[in-house]
């Protein structure tokens, strides 16, 4: 098992556990590692800290690669907001285009108009989607065509998967890095 399989491994409740340790400090999640090692076991611990640096690449990559059609909102987490064309005039049932990174990976929005004319792919603050991984992200929601999506999508994507130069395996669906699939 290589180190991605790994990380994606690590358990939900293991992720919950840590998540009171980890904290956003400027454009970084950080770990406080003496409490965190009260909690979890070394090889856990040691786990958690990895999938926090693989996030914390991510976003400075995003960072990085930020275009003007992007805006950065900081709060409890990082959110890098696609604008949307000005013909889009109802948010409510239209979506957002956005990624919004946690400390163990991101949550990826997005629209109904992006989902509908989204062709090869769509790039969003250097985080790569395919196309044909969201028309499985629709099927899996139990919506037959892009046409029929109500406000846009939204899912989590694991860390792990995204390190810089493994997003392919991220995506693949041989590594089930992708989870919590469900509408605007």
């Amino acid at each position: 098992m290589n180190s991605a399989e790994e990380l994606g491994n690590l358990s939900t409740k293991v992720m919950d556990e840590a998540s009171q340790f980890v904290s956003l400090q400027g454009h970084e999640y950080v770990i406080d590692q003496d409490l965190a090692a009260r909690k979890l076991s070394a090889p856990e611990l040691s786990l958690v800290t990895k999938l926090i640096s693989n996030t914390n690449e991510q976003i400075n990559h995003a960072f990085a690669v930020k275009t003007d059609d992007v805006k950065v909102e900081v709060s409890d987490t990082i959110a890098f907001i696609k604008k949307e064309p000005l013909s889009v005039s109802y948010k409510a049932k239209e979506g957002v285009t956005k990624v919004e990174w946690f400390w163990w990976g991101a949550r990826v929005y997005l629209s109904k108009t992006t989902v509908r004319y989204i062709s090869g792919g769509i790039s969003i603050a250097g985080l790569w989607i395919p196309e044909p991984i969201v028309s499985k992200i629709i099927a899996t929601i139990g919506v037959v065509s892009a046409v029929a999506i109500p406000g846009g999508i939204v899912f989590d994507v694991n860390a792990a998967l995204l390190a810089i130069g493994n997003l392919a395996n991220a995506f693949t669906g041989a590594s089930l890095g992708i989870s919590n699939i469900h509408l605007q």
